[in-house]
């Protein structure tokens, strides 16, 4: 069927029936072809049905980050992917398929609050390494956006990787170049009292 309304119907029908793995079938075809057309709302609204039937439904998800992209909307598709991998994680499912998707976004988006996020998981799973290259990328991307806030931010998660003399200098470029440098400072102060080796480097 193409009405929405016949495909809802019926697929509500088939899941009281107890007849999920079939409704979560034909839903998913029903948002392929609609993906097809290019009606993303549509199919958007049908993945968003099938992952209430079943939350880690791994097509439903990746079709629905897909379909998000497609309308541009890239916040979140990449949520989607984000809270797909911890969803993932915490069931103990296999999450390097999502990291990988993850990862092919970060290179065709390029902004630093993904690059950031990115890093994030990249820590949690301890790939420090690659967290810590992400995390000055997407510093560096909000030093050229003049988002300095931002910019501290990203730089001090990479501090907590790895201590650079080069990573320092830009931590201290960005506090200069602060419009609250000093309101930054007076902050970095309070929050690593204890951190004598932090407190050196301020």
């Amino acid at each position: 069927p193409n009405s929405v309304s016949i495909v809802r119907s019926y697929t509500d029908a088939l899941i009281k029936l107890g007849k999920k793995e079939e409704a979560i079938n034909l839903l998913l075809e029903f948002a392929e072809k609609k993906i097809r057309e290019e009606y993303y709302d549509i199919a958007i609204a049908t993945l968003k049905k099938i992952l209430k039937v079943d939350p880690l439904n791994i097509k439903a998800l990746k079709l629905l980050a897909s379909a998000y992209q497609k309308k541009e909307l890239f916040y979140e598709a990449f949520k989607t992917l984000e809270e797909t991998y911890w969803r993932f994680k915490e069931a103990g499912l296999p999450t390097s398929s999502i990291k990988d998707l993850l990862e092919r976004f970060i290179q065709d988006q390029f902004h630093p609050f993904f690059s950031e996020k990115f890093a994030d998981i990249l820590k949690a799973e301890g790939y420090s390494e690659e967290a810590f290259t992400n995390y000055v990328l997407a510093g560096n991307l909000y030093v050229n956006l003049h988002n300095y806030g931002a910019a501290l931010r990203t730089f001090l998660k990479a501090r907590e990787i790895h201590k650079t003399e080069n990573l320092d200098r830009q931590i201290a470029e960005v506090i200069a170049n602060s419009d609250k440098g000093l309101e930054v400072v007076l902050k970095l102060i309070v929050d690593n009292n204890s951190n004598l080796d932090f407190l050196k480097f301020l």
